[in-house]
């Protein structure tokens, strides 16, 4: 109860590149469990952790602005929706290799995205001002 109190204020409070970031890592710790459950024939379990873990991806892909940097967006876009769909081809064929390689993706993605923090300014990080937030 408390955690999710907690949570939902993280949720709530965290500006636009955190929350980004918050979305992968739940790309990725559904999808890491989908892929355990699948690997123990636990096969609604698998769907029901794909099914979230595909809700996180579509929540990358919508928080995307394309007016801010338009080719990286595309890029991104194109990313998250071949991620999406190795999500899917592993709920539709049972196979854990597509769960690999979206969470090899959403790994790099979020390896790359926590380099991009490091430069960003501290001010962006701490506003949610819709001017300085350039995702969403």
């Amino acid at each position: 109860m408390y955690e999710d109190a907690y949570l939902e204020t993280q949720v709530l409070t965290a500006p636009g590149p955190r929350l980004h970031l918050m979305v992968v890592e739940g790309a990725l710790r559904t999808a890491r469990q989908a892929q355990a459950a699948l690997e123990q024939k636990e096969f609604e379990n698998s769907h029901q952790l794909l099914s979230r873990s595909r809700e996180f991806v579509s929540e990358l892909i919508a928080g995307l602005n394309p007016e801010i940097a338009p080719e990286m967006v595309g890029s991104l876009k194109q990313l998250f929706a071949y991620i999406y769909r190795a999500l899917a081809l592993a709920d539709i064929d049972h196979e854990s290799d597509h769960i690999a390689e979206a969470i090899r993706l959403l790994e790099s993605h979020r390896d790359t995205w926590l380099e991009l923090l490091e430069q960003l300014p501290k001010e962006m990080l701490q506003s949610n001002d819709p001017e300085t937030n350039w995702e969403g």
